[in-house]
């Protein structure tokens, strides 16, 4: 690169300067001091709005923003499709007419009456486990005549009344079994009572090694913080038990995540994105000479969409996405068709060398936009508001039920001539230098215009996804646990993590109660050792109906 030249100029220089400006009289020399003050203006100019820029992202970071939607109301299309063609409709999508008025759009939509918001109360019928406790009326035992009136004659009616108490207790209850014991006065023998049928055979159930593993790995309990609530509650749960519990639980279901990994390989389309992480065996490891290639953490998650179903994986460790991408597609039986990977843009996501349809995040390319609008109104209000077309197209087409072919032509009638056109412009602008190219505009309109052909890529590929959100919503669950335990200790405890929240996601994800399922999988574990496929989240129950 270019080193810039340091330029310096004394104060009184730039007086005399101002007063033969004043006088309309240069000199030869003037045009070199004029040509360095202008340059130094500009670069005196663009830190301050890097600055700017830096200042509110690190508002941003550290209280947060609430979303990266529009001002427009939730419910107005996007500028220029005040209603949006069908998509049977024959028209095009370009730019359309001026946008209407949004403020007068909001006005409207808040003049008209809003729903009844519901009272806050659960039903009676919400509360699955509650113990039913009958309760006679003392009155109808004791006289059937009516006590008010004394004429009438009491009689049951069908559905009683209902009233919920909700009692305090330890996540995991314990009970004390007092075993009566016997001893022969002639021999010494002592017998003791057997346990009642009823009775566990171990210590600790399936459901509390299921309930530990859920604390843990689906809502961020740490295990020193459950251990001391159960200790104050009086059933001790320490730490190391709990987590001789959970490996316990692990290793019963780690067939099943095997059997998922093999089917998630099948996928149509894999969406894959990383977080970092913190294992203190790694760190430790960093310390040491000369020390691993790969210094980095991250949990990445990987979603596998079936169509029917989408099975949810995570993996810790220092590999990448792409990594983690490329042992997936090793899988892949070799004559099923290249999928679709919709993952960001690093280059390390292509690494794996397997043949994929590539595809990139679109709201990543508008982000970069959204951040600096306030500084760039015009030509960032031209992106967002083109992309906000595209995402009202994409709705029409769902609310349609379109299938991929269907739903490809129509955002090639109805996106590409808008994409089309917003290419165009911003090639334009970049021409016509209406941006600095080290700015962070000029960096916003590099990364869109460079990744183009993948951004766009639902206009080519059939059934491609315009985004990444179901990856990063995903990857909320390891950040749960990392913003609560902060770290794992070793590899094992990474991978222990990974199996069960995979397993808990995906459940989730299916609509299946994963207490119930966890503890079905152990309550059979010899089944499932045998055959894990047979037992996953959406058919797991038909197996135990058969048993």
């Amino acid at each position: 690169m270019k080193k810039e030249r340091i330029f310096s100029v004394r104060s009184e220089q730039v007086e005399e300067l101002r007063q033969r400006l004043g006088q309309r009289h240069l000199l030869e020399s003037d045009w070199d001091l004029l040509d360095g003050l202008l340059l130094f203006l500009f670069r005196v100019l663009r830190s301050a709005e890097e600055m700017r820029l830096s200042l509110r992202r690190l508002q941003k970071l550290l209280f947060g923003k609430k979303t990266e939607k529009s001002p427009r109301g939730p419910e107005d299309p996007p500028p220029g499709d005040d209603e949006g063609p069908s998509p049977g409709s024959p028209t095009g999508a370009g730019p359309g007419p001026p946008a209407s008025d949004s403020s007068s759009r909001r006005e409207q939509n808040h003049s008209e009456p809003s729903r009844p918001r519901g009272h806050g109360r659960m039903s009676a019928s919400d509360y699955l486990a509650a113990e039913t406790i009958p309760c006679s009326h003392p009155n109808f035992e004791a006289q059937p005549a009516c006590p008010r009136c004394g004429k009438g004659t009491l009689y049951r009616l069908r559905d009683p009344a209902v009233e919920i108490r909700i009692l305090g207790s330890p996540v995991l209850t314990a009970k004390e079994y007092q075993l009566e014991r016997l001893r022969c006065s002639s021999c010494g023998a002592v017998l003791t009572a057997p346990l009642p049928p009823d009775a566990p055979r171990e210590k600790y159930d399936a459901r509390a090694k299921v309930l530990v593993a859920l604390l843990k790995y689906g809502y961020g309990m740490p295990f020193f913080r459950l251990g001391q609530l159960q200790g104050h509650l009086g059933v001790p749960l320490p730490p190391a038990t709990q987590w001789q519990l959970v490996e316990e639980v692990a290793n019963t279901v780690f067939p099943v995540y095997r059997a998922l990994k093999q089917m998630a390989s099948q996928a149509k389309v894999l969406y894959a994105d990383d977080s970092p992480i913190r294992i203190l065996s790694l760190m430790a490891e960093n310390q040491g000479e000369p020390g691993p290639e790969r210094r980095g953490m991250r949990t990445t998650a990987l979603i596998a969409d079936l169509g029917e179903h989408s099975i949810y994986l995570y993996e810790s460790g220092r590999k990448h996405a792409g990594d983690h991408l490329g042992d997936l597609l090793e899988r892949r039986p070799p004559d099923l068709a290249p999928p679709i990977q919709m993952t960001d843009a690093l280059a390390s996501n292509t690494r794996h060398g397997f043949p994929v349809h590539v595809t990139h995040c679109l709201l990543h390319g508008r982000r970069l936009f959204f951040e600096i609008q306030d500084f760039f109104p015009e030509i960032c209000g031209r992106v967002i508001d083109d992309i906000a077309k595209i995402y009202h197209f994409e709705d029409l087409a769902q609310k349609q039920g379109l299938n991929p072919d269907q739903r490809l032509a129509f955002h090639q009638q109805h996106c590409g001539p808008v994409l089309e056109g917003l290419k165009s412009w911003l090639e334009q602008q970049w021409d016509q230098k209406q941006m600095e190219p080290n700015s962070s505009l000029g960096k916003a309109t590099r990364y869109l215009l460079g990744h183009w052909e993948p951004l766009t890529g639902f206009l080519r590929i059939p059934g491609a996804p315009l985004d990444n959100n179901v990856s990063e919503q995903s990857l909320k669950l390891p950040i749960l646990n990392r913003k609560n335990s902060y770290f794992f200790k070793t590899q094992n405890g990474a991978d222990v993590g990974s199996v069960l929240m995979s397993l808990i996601k995906t459940a989730i994800q299916a609509n299946v109660n994963p207490v119930e399922y966890l503890v079905t999988l152990l309550e059979q574990a010899r089944q499932v050792r045998k055959e894990p496929h047979l037992w996953l989240p959406w058919n797991y129950s038909q197996q135990t109906a058969a048993a």
